[in-house]
């Protein structure tokens, strides 16, 4: 585990994914898989437009309905300010200011979220933990 400093504020997480619990590790996963196949950004849409369209083209029409519905999502999370990647950085975080963050529900992360903004984490910050920690990533 290592230690983030955030203003005055110290975050305890999980560096090593292989220390990480494996509810925690499942739920990390989860909101990366929504981040990779959904996204949560501008360039998302477009990206979901871009494949909608070329599978119309190709008349694949199955494949245009499931684009159609991740384009749904990505609208979705966007409007209600939904990250994937700051969801998955919460699953790493083991405590904050020494209380420990054991509620991984929708409720929990949000909470967390929540003071993570209070406390000023940068978007960077996420994105390196997050992306830091997907290299890691080992199959079994």
């Amino acid at each position: 585990m290592e230690t983030l400093e955030v203003k005055k504020h110290k975050i305890r997480y999980y560096s090593d994914i292989d220390d990480t619990p494996i509810g925690r590790y499942n739920t990390f996963q989860q909101n990366l898989l929504y981040d990779a196949s959904v996204g949560n950004t501008i360039e998302a849409i477009s990206e979901r437009f871009a494949g909608f369209d070329a599978n119309l083209q190709a008349n694949k029409i199955k494949e245009a309905m499931v684009e159609r519905s991740n384009l749904q999502v990505t609208f979705f999370s966007i409007l209600t300010k939904v990250n994937f990647a700051s969801r998955a950085m919460v699953c790493l975080i083991h405590s904050i200011d020494g209380k420990e963050v054991t509620d991984l529900s929708e409720g929990g992360i949000s909470e967390v979220l929540k003071k993570l903004e209070k406390m000023e984490v940068s978007i960077g910050t996420i994105r390196d933990l997050v992306f830091g920690q997907k290299k890691n990533l080992k199959t079994f």
